[in-house]
């Protein structure tokens, strides 16, 4: 069975309602990491998100909800293309569009400039999965053995960027 059957939309994750969007700052850091430690088997170390924000192809954002930090997405950008490298959301503020907002933010975002899209994900991680096909991500390939923690293959899915559609007063 393919990866786009086994893992095809059940349901539609709530709106966002209630959830801030905006630029990662250093200050940000100590949240981040409680996250980052919360979701992941193997977590990026402080000193990867200290490198990322220092660099001028980071592009960085943090959610909020109720001045808490909810999820955070980091890319970076090389020429036309975006590699979104982490995405997580909190336990707690999970199932309420945090990750899809995050996602559409950089998928739509006009200012990226970037045609098209690239990340990897861990192969058991369906919920990821299911929502990266939903916003029109395909896989192309497998880095075999890429994770640790366990040991675990990473599925390599693209899409296209796309520009949010224009108003009629931006169209004329």
């Amino acid at each position: 069975m393919s990866v786009p059957e086994r893992f095809a939309p059940q349901e539609e994750e709530n709106e966002s309602g209630g959830h801030s969007l905006e630029p990662m700052h250093f200050s940000d850091l100590p949240e981040v990491l409680v996250i980052e430690r919360a979701c992941f088997s193997d977590p990026w170390p402080e000193f990867a998100f200290v490198q990322g924000l220092s660099c001028a192809d980071c592009y960085s954002r943090v959610t909020r909800k109720n001045g808490q930090v909810s999820g955070y997405l980091i890319g970076y950008v090389s020429s036309l293309e975006i590699h979104i490298a982490n995405v997580a959301v909190s336990p707690a503020f999970r199932r309420q569009g945090v990750a899809r907002r995050l996602m559409l933010d950089v998928l739509e975002g006009t200012n990226l400039r970037c045609t098209s899209a690239v990340l990897d994900v861990r192969e058991s991680n369906h919920p990821a999965i299911r929502l990266y096909l939903s916003l029109g991500f395909r896989p192309i390939g497998r880095r075999p053995r890429y994770y640790r923690h366990p040991v675990e293959d990473a599925i390599v899915m693209t899409t296209k960027c796309r520009t949010p559609r224009k108003n009629a007063r931006e169209r004329d």
